[in-house]
């Protein structure tokens, strides 16, 4: 975990290769955003929304081979009021920002997490580069 502080612009990063480390790490990036006079609620959507993406990496993106080769990154600026999230994975390559906006009446709760995060953030873009997803959120 890195935290470094340059005048107005403040970062938080971390590496995860465990599903069981990102309640914790969430609750972090919120904590993070409140003692850097972020208001609450976008602090909590921080924590909400690395919670939600990482889980779903975890859950949805290895294949049974890549059991032991697990790793989000996540990198935290706060430049003035704005706060972007920059979520790099070795996963499968997937787009969720094409998923978030599936919404499939026979089963309501699909991609549900995706398209909270969608709705509720200011910017949501994703590109593969070199076998690795990255994901930018803007809050």
């Amino acid at each position: 975990m890195t935290k470094e502080n340059y005048d107005d612009v403040l970062k938080y990063s971390i590496t995860i290769t465990d599903k069981k480390e990102v309640i914790n790490i969430s609750e972090d990036f919120s904590d993070f955003c409140l003692t850097n006079n972020i208001d609450s609620r976008r602090s909590k959507l921080t924590g909400l929304f690395i919670e939600e993406m990482v889980m779903n990496i975890f859950d949805h993106g290895y294949t049974k081979k890549q059991v032991n080769d697990k790793k989000v990154d996540i990198f935290l600026l706060i430049e003035k009021e704005n706060i972007t999230v920059r979520m790099r994975d070795n996963s499968i390559p997937f787009d969720p920002t094409t998923r978030s906006i599936i919404f499939n009446p026979e089963d309501p709760c699909k991609n549900i997490g995706l398209r909270m995060v969608s709705k509720l953030s200011k910017e949501m873009t994703y590109q593969n580069f070199f076998g690795y997803n990255n994901m930018i959120i803007r809050i």
